[in-house]
């Protein structure tokens, strides 16, 4: 939240605004007394720098990387300026997983970095990080339909066509008498049916 407060909102109508609540540097005025934004701006920058090396340390937890993968996602979808630097974490994250997590652990961060590589492509902030993101989509096990889906690419959907033909050719098979007798066979009174 500190890095999206001390960054200029972007006008990219992509980014979601909620004017009443949101608070960033601009409000605050180039002649602020006290507050000086420029400041304030290479104070985010080295929050997003210390964000990206406690991702990067060998001995971090599972819990806390699924969480700065989390922010850094979110990051990305507020701040477009910092997603180059997104894109290339998770792709260093991808290639050196910590080498403390247990097997279930590296799944779950797996899990979870494919999952936040999908919200990106859906993103336009990130269209010239596509074939970045999808190669490492690939290398997650993600499949082609799922990413097609992210990114809204055109889908052929082909549904077999329904034969009318063939469908009054069953019904028409029993006859008006068969028909009749249908009853007495669901419910297992075959001898009832041959009587009648």
């Amino acid at each position: 939240m500190l890095i999206i407060v001390l960054t200029p909102r972007p006008s990219d109508p992509d980014v979601p605004c909620r004017p009443e609540t949101d608070l960033d540097l601009d409000r605050i005025s180039n002649e602020h007394p006290v507050l000086d934004p420029e400041k304030l701006r290479e104070d985010g920058r080295k929050a997003m720098d210390r964000l990206l090396s406690f991702m990067g340390h060998p001995a971090i937890s599972s819990i806390n990387l699924t969480a700065a993968l989390g922010s850094l996602a979110s990051i990305a979808r507020q701040r477009p300026v910092f997603m180059a630097q997104v894109v290339q974490a998770y792709e260093i994250l991808h290639a050196n997983l910590p080498p403390t997590l247990a097997k279930s652990q590296v799944s779950s961060v797996r899990k979870n970095l494919k999952l936040h590589l999908l919200t990106l492509l859906r993103l336009s902030a990130a269209a010239e990080f596509q074939s970045q993101v999808t190669t490492l989509l690939y290398d997650l096990g993600c499949t082609a339909p799922e990413i097609a889906r992210s990114t809204g690419m055109a889908r052929d959907v082909r549904k077999r066509q329904r034969d009318d033909t063939d469908s009054t050719a069953k019904k028409g098979r029993f006859g008006k008498f068969e028909l009749s007798l249908m009853p007495y066979y669901l419910k297992g009174n075959k001898t009832q049916a041959s009587k009648t």
